[in-house]
């Protein structure tokens, strides 16, 4: 239709009418009424011209251009603007479809109402309006173009997405508007009421406009900017939301993104949670609570501030006034803190605060302090620059306040608290008078006048050092003077400008300077200045105590110092022993003289510190390791043993690897006899164990491992006569004297055994070379070495074995006797890494063992006929005569020769063996076992796992 009108439901007597295909407008003046009870089946395309919906219906609406009026309810199946313009602005008329804009214009209002039949209208492009008296009922989708809400309803939820925005130009209702993207603008004179949930986009509220939300409104990204008010609480957990110019009235909690401040109101309070505070401006009613993330203070403003776990960065320039309390979190000041200051956390300053400053965390200043500044309890106070302008600085507690080197801390009054246990350390310089009336004043630094009474302690240098007092200085009663001595003359000094006045009640505490000395001597009676006063010294201090186990302690005056002797005392090396060790070191030690390095770093050690490096100095471990080569002789003796009872099919034998050259046997599992030919057997062994020291030594740990192999023939009267070798290493640590050491074995050895029905008998002899290294590594105060030496040692020893074996139901038994004699012999050798190394004299020893026990062997034969057999032994053994080995040794630089003892092995240990073995064939046989020896002060857990097969 071109031009004219067109009324459907216009014929006489009816007032019905039914368009059933389409209808399509393309005339400017084409004009096409859809009356009541009339209808369009099919599609009408407004292409140009007029469509009036009169109350009929129609199938689907294309509104490309021209105009769709809805004068009366009107239902349709899916309206489509396209680029014309929807009208709903009749009163009291509805619109019923599924409505999609994608261009041109649609305006509600006048008591119009806009329903989507599938619940959700799709604004792609164009506009929407909902003005006054309009009604859009169904939920709202803005993935492009616009919605403007001038005064509308809307009767469901507002989305806001992809490039859609959302302007609100009056007062407008909406249940809950999404915000992921676009934008949403409310105007001056507007107030959007909603639950606002924005995680995108961006979000305007102009000067005069209201935002209010009575859930809260969540911020999860995008951005907020308010002119206008947010009428309700306010949290951000991703995002910006910048309020500049506007008012808050409820409370703004950052969790996360953003918040600029810019000059707005903030009525309730601002709680910083994580995220990033910019305080650039603006009136904050409540305060601010920090409690995580970080504030930034960029611009001049009042701010009462609370941290409690937030950065907070005060910018260059910037005038923060109010009270500032850091109680947990970190500050850092560059601009001016106008205010007091209370801070038990972490605190920076490099800029200015104009107020008092308590502290009790950790603070580091530099710049100007215009008040007072008070530290207490554990707060630490270090300048990190220059710092001027205190009134006084009152330190208690058991903190630390440090001047540092090249800085200068300009206050009147400097005071350290009758309760002061921690300190005061001045290495840059300070023009105030310090009272100490507790704690401790340290460094190398310059101050004003200096007093120190009751309670308190002035310990000069951070080692060695010179304290200068710009003024007179005064020990009072009760106070301390802590000195530190080296051995070339140096000492602690207080250096004053003025006049020095002692009181009687005071005393000096001298002690050595730990980890300078350099190992030269002492001289005699060595003499430091420790005190100097320009003006005059005058008065003495009541006593003199010293750390030194040998050196006593002098003090004398002139008319301008105070003077330090130290000299040798009558107390003996040996009297700070407690050890028998410990005493025979320290007898050699004495020996040597003054002039050798070893006396020389003992000589001014405390009694305390004196036995622990003569433990280090005494070569403790050459003792021991002679004492667990010895032990170690047991591992010959066990493999010979064994063989001699497979040889005989004795039980519990633990089952070599073996090569008969002659010879059967009748049954699985059964290995060669006596009255075979010549045989070939070996057997692999390891170990680890441990001996606890006893008092005189200190403890030892080991481990082994070797192979012994040998080889036997059948001698005449029943005898079976061997040979054997051996080669093992061994491992050993002493970890409390800084000791450790390898030794690699070699042994040869004979041995015999001989049957005679259920009676055994079964001896061996044996030569082991032990080619011996050891590292120890003193650390003796001023003298620190790491030694080496390398030596031979041997071990001979004699063994035997009787033996009666008898049946019973369950198992084969074998009670038994042994005893063995052993000879060590240790040759000399000579350590080599510094002053502490020792030489040995060649030593030996002969030690005895007895043995009583009791073998089992219980035989299992499976289905398949293989044999199983489950083996073990209890015993015990006792040790005849010394259960350790001495060490006659001598410091390589002289002195007397001492004996040293070793670890002490105990006298009675139990013996406990287990063991499992299959007999595959007649060949072939597996062992797996375990042999322990153990009592209160050793342990050694042997394992095995041998494979026995003869050919």
């Amino acid at each position: 239709m071109s031009d004219g009108t067109f009324d459907n439901g216009d014929l006489p007597g009816t007032d019905t009418g039914s368009v059933g295909g389409t209808v399509r407008l393309t005339g400017v003046n084409a004009t096409f009424n859809n009356n009541a009870n009339s209808g369009i089946a099919g599609t009408a395309t407004v292409d140009n011209g007029v469509l009036n919906g009169n109350g009929g219906t129609f199938g689907d609406v294309l509104v490309s251009d021209g105009t769709f009026n809805i004068n009366a309810s009107t239902t349709a199946g899916t309206v489509t603007n396209n680029g014309g313009e929807i009208l709903v602005e009749a009163g009291g008329v509805t619109l019923n479809t599924n409505f999609v804009h994608q261009d041109g214009t649609t305006r509600v209002a006048a008591g119009g109402t806009l329903t989507d039949t599938d619940g959700v209208i799709a604004i792609n492009g164009g506009e929407v309006q909902n003005n006054g008296g309009g009604t859009i009922s169904s939920a709202v989708s803005v993935s492009g173009g616009t919605l403007t809400a001038s005064g509308g309803t809307f009767g469901g939820n507002v989305t806001v997405g992809g490039t859609g925005t959302f302007n609100v130009d009056g007062n407008t209702a909406v249940g809950t508007t999404t915000f992921t993207a676009g934008n949403i603008d409310i105007a001056m004179g507007s107030t959007l009421q909603t639950d606002l949930v924005q995680s995108g986009g961006t979000t305007t509220i102009q000067f005069g406009g209201e935002l209010t939300d009575s859930g809260g409104t969540t911020l999860a990204g995008g951005e907020i900017e308010n002119h206008g008010t947010i009428s309700n609480s306010v949290t951000i957990t991703d995002g910006t939301l910048t309020n500049s110019g506007g008012i808050i009235n409820g409370l703004t909690t950052v969790q996360g993104g953003t918040l600029n401040t810019s000059g707005g109101i903030f009525v309730g309070g601002v709680t910083a949670q994580g995220g990033t505070l910019n305080a650039s401006g603006g009136v904050f009613v409540s305060g601010v609570s920090a409690q995580g993330g970080t504030v930034n203070v960029t611009v001049s403003q009042t701010l009462d501030l609370t941290n409690n776990g937030s950065v907070i960065n005060i910018d260059t320039g910037v005038n923060l006034t109010d009270d500032l309390v850091n109680n947990s979190g970190t500050l850092n000041n560059s601009g001016t803190l106008t205010g007091n200051l209370t801070s038990s956390a972490t605190a920076n300053s490099t800029g200015t605060i104009t107020g008092d400053v308590i502290n009790s965390g950790t603070m580091q200043l530099a710049g100007t302090l215009t008040g007072t500044l008070v530290n207490n309890g554990t707060g630490t106070v270090t300048t990190t620059g220059n710092l001027t302008g205190i009134t006084s600085l009152t330190h208690n507690g058991s903190g630390l306040v440090t001047i540092d080197a090249g800085h200068t801390l300009s206050a009147s009054s400097i005071t350290l608290g009758a309760g002061a246990t921690g300190g005061l350390t001045v290495n840059g310089s300070t023009g105030a008078a310090i009272t100490l009336n507790g704690g401790t004043l340290r460094g190398s630094g310059t101050v004003g006048s200096l007093t120190a009474n009751s309670g308190s302690t002035i310990a000069p240098g951070n080692s060695i050092g010179t304290l200068n007092v710009s003024g007179n200085t005064g020990f009072g009663s009760g106070s301390t003077y802590a000195v530190e001595v080296d051995k070339d003359g140096n000492s602690d000094q207080v250096a004053a400008t003025g006049t020095v006045t002692i009181n009687s009640g005071a005393t000096v505490d001298v002690t050595a300077e730990n980890g300078t000395d350099d190992g030269s001597t002492y001289a005699v009676s060595t003499t430091y200045t420790i005190v100097t006063g320009a003006t005059g010294v005058s008065g003495t201090f009541g006593s003199v105590t010293e750390n030194f186990a040998f050196l006593d302690a002098a003090l004398g005056y002139t008319a301008n110092t105070v003077t330090l002797t130290l000299s040798r005392n009558a107390s003996s090396f040996s009297s700070a022993a407690r050890t028998a060790n410990q005493r025979s070191t320290a007898i050699a030690v004495s020996s040597l003289g003054a002039g050798q390095g070893v006396f020389d770093a003992i000589v001014v050690m405390s009694e305390s510190g004196a036995r622990t490096a003569l433990d280090m100095l005494s070569g403790e471990i050459h003792a021991s390791s002679a004492s667990l080569l010895v032990q170690e002789g047991v591992f010959a003796r066990d493999a010979v043993n064994h063989r001699i009872r497979d040889a005989f099919d004795g039980i519990a034998s633990g089952g070599q690897a073996l090569l008969a050259f002659h010879g059967d046997s009748s049954a699985p599992g059964v290995i060669p006899s006596a009255q075979d030919g010549p045989a070939v057997w070996g057997e692999a062994y390891g170990s680890f164990g441990a001996v606890d020291g006893d008092g005189n030594a200190s403890g030892l740990d080991h481990v082994n491992g070797g192979l012994f192999a040998g080889v036997d023939v059948a001698g005449p009267y029943g005898w079976r006569t061997g040979l054997f070798a051996g080669y093992g290493t061994s491992q050993f640590d002493v970890d409390a004297r800084s000791s450790s050491g390898d030794a690699t074995n070699l042994t040869l050895g004979v041995y015999g055994g001989h049957q005679a029905g259920a009676f055994a008998t079964r001896l061996g002899a044996s030569f082991s070379l032990h080619d011996v290294t050891t590292t120890r590594r003193v650390n003796a105060g001023s003298l620190v070495n790491t030694l080496r030496a390398g030596y031979l040692s041997n071990t001979a020893q004699a063994f035997g074995e009787v033996a009666y074996r008898f049946s019973t139901p369950l198992a084969e038994l074998e009670p038994f006797v042994g005893a063995a004699v052993i000879h060590h012999a240790t040759s000399g050798f000579s350590e080599t890494g510094g002053a502490a190394a020792l030489t040995a004299s060649a030593n030996s020893q002969v030690t005895g063992t007895t043995s009583l026990g009791l073998r089992a062997e219980h035989k299992a034969v499976l289905k398949d006929g293989k044999a199983v057999f489950v083996t073990g032994a209890l015993g015990w053994e006792h040790a005849i005569g010394d259960t350790t080995q001495p060490a006659s040794l001598q410091f390589a630089a002289g002195g007397d020769p001492f004996l040293i003892s070793g670890t002490a092995y105990d006298r009675d240990v139990a013996r406990l063996e287990a063991g499992l073995a299959f007999a595959f064939s007649d060949r072939t046989r597996l062992d797996l076992g375990y042999d322990g020896r153990i009592s209160p002060g050793n342990r050694i857990h042997s394992f095995n796992a041998r494979l026995s097969a003869r050919f």
